[in-house]
């Protein structure tokens, strides 16, 4: 278990009452180095999931259509994007491919789209030869509270060539997109807009497809994705006939850029028993129609003291909120740049759960109680809790686990086993009886109802199983085939009641890992024709932890005081644990950001 902070929760509904934190040890600052960011997303609605690779290496595994990646960290340069069908051999042709470029500081998104389809003839094109990526440049840079930013990629072939994303009265939003062509951003404000597609080629405007209402949240970056609406095919190829004119409309949403002085703010609905609500932040309306189970992108806000409102759904900005709550976050705590606001059943249950995880309500005034909202579905109570989102060690994952499960003590995560490291080749199994299958592994140690996520790393690579269980035992929500990606931090957040209504179920948020300078991160590679011993100390004679095989691949850390012996972060090719060790320099190659270095340029680490 990981724990950075201190007594760092705060029931924030207190009637305009401030919230002081206590301080945090570890700074989270934003990346200044020579890199750039990409995502991908899926706009194959008719082939469906799909596995990703960036520069040969898997990043996304099943990402299903109408979803997008998390974006990642990669050196400016030149980089390819493969996309196959999930499962596909990881050398068989890809159903499409890129080679872009990525400049420092740059946000790209791909979107990968179907453009060949079966013919009138018969002719049905290999699906290799299906799809194609558009490139896009993302607009991310800072906005002014309250506003939202937009863009659109009309990428459906065999439809008019321009259309509009207009009102229902025709009134252009989004007007005269081109097919396959970038379209720039407007900015406007965060509300619910009533949307339809038009053909912009015709006179009258005729209206092709009605979408409805969208509600556009504050302080977001959203693609708006335009693909043919064609049923995805059961055995995985091309269907047959030619292709509608009919299209789908689906959006993709990002966090925009926060500014300096301010902090990023995550707002996630667990509150099943209350209605839906209208968010406002310093009175500037930032979600309407908040519902259960949804949450925003990270909001950037200027400053470190604000002021949120809650009003009922579609109440008018000038009408008395349910309630309103100020928070403040102190100059000790103002390194951690990432939070996230956690809405809560306000059961009698849980106001006790949190009482015993917040030091301002164990003061000895037996009237310091938090005070409740009262929503037309229920009561509701609120948590600030911070994020730990700071780069992971190499090879791994962070997994995070916030609860918010109504009537359960704690919870905690399990797996059977740890994911094998593709080219590790186990020991082979004695004659003998069959071993005892092996207990659970426990990947996060128990969290309290509404307290700051338990998390820690864990080796990248598939799960068979995430089980997530009350108080190490009952499982409540399990999660089959889970492929966590290197470099990724996975939030899990457990919501609803066991066999109750609604049922619990885990949303999972995803974010690359973030706060670490690049240029403290090298990595290695080991070159040796044999088995290359990894020592507990930096010479010849100390004991062995274990062997790793030519071409392994480890995190450096630095080395001693002449540079002929390199510590290096590992996992152990025979129990998965991640451990740290020393080998020989001259049987390891150094790089940074994929260019080889001189050892001597690496810390010194004196143990």
């Amino acid at each position: 278990m990981l724990r950075t902070f201190k007594a760092l929760v705060a029931i924030i509904i207190l009637i305009t009452a401030a919230v002081a934190l206590a301080p945090i040890t570890v700074a989270q600052v934003d990346q200044t180095v020579n890199v750039g960011e990409i995502r991908i997303v899926n706009g194959l609605v008719g082939l469906g999931n799909v596995d990703v690779y960036l520069n040969g290496k898997a990043i996304s595994f099943g990402l299903q259509p109408t979803t997008a990646t998390t974006y990642m960290f990669v050196p400016a340069g030149q980089h390819s994007i493969a996309v196959r069908i999930a499962g596909a051999d990881a050398l068989s042709a890809p159903v499409a491919d890129i080679l872009f470029d990525l400049v420092p500081n740059q946000s790209r998104t791909a979107i990968i789209y179907q453009k060949q389809f079966a013919q009138a003839d018969g002719y049905v094109p290999p699906l290799e030869q299906s799809g194609a990526i558009m490139m896009l440049d993302d607009n991310r840079s800072p906005i002014e509270l309250g506003r939202t930013r937009l863009t659109v990629a009309h990428l459906a072939p065999g439809s008019p060539n321009r259309l509009s994303i207009t009102y229902p009265d025709r009134a252009s939003l989004l007007h005269e997109v081109t097919l396959e062509k970038p379209y720039g951003t407007i900015d406007v404000d965060a509300k619910v807009y009533p949307l339809a597609i038009v053909d912009a080629t015709s006179a009258e405007l005729t209206r092709l497809e009605l979408i409805g209402d969208i509600s556009f949240y504050a302080n977001t970056f959203y693609t708006l994705v335009i693909v043919p609406d064609i049923a995805p095919s059961a055995s995985g190829r091309l269907l047959p006939g030619l292709l509608s004119p009919s299209m789908r409309l689906f959006f993709v949403s990002a966090p925009i850029d926060p500014p300096q002085d301010g902090i990023r703010m995550r707002v996630i609905h667990a509150a099943h028993d209350t209605a839906v609500v209208d968010l406002y932040i310093d009175e500037r309306l930032v979600a309407s129609r908040l519902n259960y189970s949804r949450y925003t992108e990270y909001l950037g806000l200027t400053g470190y003291t604000h002021t949120l409102a809650l009003r009922n759904r579609d109440a008018a900005p000038e009408s008395a909120p349910l309630a309103t709550a100020r928070f403040s976050i102190t100059a000790d705590n103002q390194s951690q740049k990432n939070w996230t606001i956690l809405m809560l059943n306000a059961t009698e249950q849980n106001v006790q759960a949190l009482q015993l995880i917040d030091t301002a309500l164990q003061a000895s005034d037996p009237n310091n109680q938090p005070q409740i909202i009262n929503t037309d579905g229920g009561p509701m109570i609120m948590a600030l809790l911070p994020d730990n989102i700071a780069q992971t060690e190499s090879g791994a994952a962070r997994v995070r686990l916030l609860h918010a499960v109504n009537g359960a003590l704690d919870l905690s995560l399990f797996t059977d086993a740890l994911p094998i490291e593709e080219g590790i080749i186990l020991p082979t199994p004695r004659p003998g009886p069959t071993p005892t299958p092996s207990p659970p592994l426990q990947l996060i140690e128990p969290v309290v109802f509404g307290a700051e996520a338990n998390e820690g790393e864990v080796p990248a690579g598939l799960y068979s199983e995430l089980e997530f269980r009350v108080s190490g035992s009952s499982v409540v929500s399990s999660l089959q085939n889970v492929h966590l990606v290197d470099g990724v931090v996975y939030t899990y957040v457990l919501i609803g009641q066991p066999g109750g209504e609604p049922p619990v179920q885990v949303l999972q948020l995803q974010d690359y890992g973030r706060g670490v300078p690049q240029e403290r991160q090298y990595e290695g590679v080991i070159i040796s024709n044999q088995a290359v011993n990894v020592r507990e100390r930096a010479n010849s004679a100390s004991a062995a932890l274990t062997q790793l095989a030519n071409n392994s691949e480890v995190e450096v850390l630095g080395r001693n005081f002449d540079g002929a012996w390199v510590i290096i972060r590992f996992v152990d090719p025979t129990t998965r644990a991640r451990r740290e060790g020393w080998v020989s320099s001259g049987l390891i190659r150094v790089t940074r950001l994929g260019e080889p270095i001189n050892v001597l340029s690496l810390p010194q680490v004196t143990r």
